[in-house]
């Protein structure tokens, strides 16, 4: 009898998604993932094993690397011989297999490849994604992009190219390309989930100046702001909603935030800090930047161009 392949995952510990792990965590188990190695950069200071407490500790092996080191390459910290394949996807992305598919099974089944390429996929507009992702495996109907991630037998794998593929130490003998496989990303899920985006110091090397005009918008001294100073990732959930684009902000279900999630969100969002955010936000949403525009192929891109000539224009805000 053939031997079901064990199946690890690597993935960066992102801060900003540690109110969603437990879903994460437990999506993925069910999935039959045997280990997950997670690592975090050597800027993060949060207890992060008392954080994931609620989930079997022998199953997780937590590293600290160099911030430059998460961000890129992390294969050559791999344990030699803890799965036969690594599968490799972020924080804010989960696997979506046939209803009813465990991993190691949909291995052999589809013939035991040495290298697996899932199509990467955005999450649509509706809370029901989150409860089919519970449910394993439905169809989502979803906004498609050219992006993909990877799934290869452990012992080829030799870096990372980039943040989707592996580098491998030879030529893949087959490899699976199939749409009855793909990986669901969540681009944000809530408005804290935004406010952390916006906030946390990891996504300098993104948007440079994100974190500190966050502050000067939270400020209440600020009555007005102009365009130009408002955080960019703000700009983009703010122009995707307002234009009903599938890569709106996804509502997370009462039933999957646990309590150790609930505690989390506190600690990440203090509750009058959020509140304040919330207020701010309702004053972005009264202004109407986007009227009369439409998204068409790259929603970030064409959102920001089309703010691009109107930086100076201000934005009153209310009190807080």
């Amino acid at each position: 009898m053939t031997a079901i392949p064990k199946v690890r995952l690597a993935s960066r510990l992102m801060t900003i998604d540690l109110p969603y792990y437990a879903e994460w965590l437990e999506h993925h188990d069910r999935l039959g993932v045997e280990s997950f190695h997670l690592f975090y950069s050597d800027d993060t200071h949060l207890p992060l094993r008392e954080h994931l407490g609620y989930f079997p500790t022998e199953k997780i092996t937590l590293a600290r690397v160099p911030k430059t080191a998460s961000e890129l390459d992390f294969t050559g910290l791999l344990p030699k011989g803890a799965g036969e394949y690594t599968l490799h996807i972020d924080s804010d992305e989960m696997l979506v297999l046939p209803h009813g598919k465990q991993l190691g099974a949909f291995i052999l089944e589809s013939g035991g490849h040495d290298f697996y390429r899932f199509p990467w996929v955005m999450s649509p507009s509706v809370s029901e994604s989150h409860d089919s992702m519970s449910a394993q495996s439905l169809e989502i109907p979803s906004y498609r992009v050219g992006q993909h991630k990877s799934m290869a037998r452990s012992e080829l794998i030799t870096g990372c190219g980039d943040m989707h593929d592996f580098l491998l130490s030879a030529a893949p003998r087959s490899i699976f390309r199939h749409e009855s496989a793909y990986v669901q990303h969540f681009a944000a899920r809530g408005l804290v989930d935004v406010y952390l985006r916006c906030r946390d110091q990891a996504l300098r090397k993104n948007h440079p100046g994100d974190p500190a005009k966050l502050v000067q918008f939270l400020d209440p001294a600020t009555r007005e702001i102009r365009v130009g100073d408002l955080p960019k990732r703000l700009i983009a959930t703010l122009g995707e909603i307002r234009c009903g684009n599938p890569r709106d902000v996804v509502g997370l279900p009462e039933g999957l935030v646990s309590k150790t999630n609930n505690e989390l969100l506190q600690q990440l969002c203090p509750p009058r800090e959020f509140e304040m955010f919330r207020k701010r936000w309702e004053d972005l949403l009264a202004a109407d930047l986007f009227a009369g525009f439409t998204i068409k192929d790259y929603p970030k891109l064409e959102i920001w161009n089309h703010l691009a000539g109107r930086e100076n224009e201000r934005i009153p805000l209310g009190r807080l």
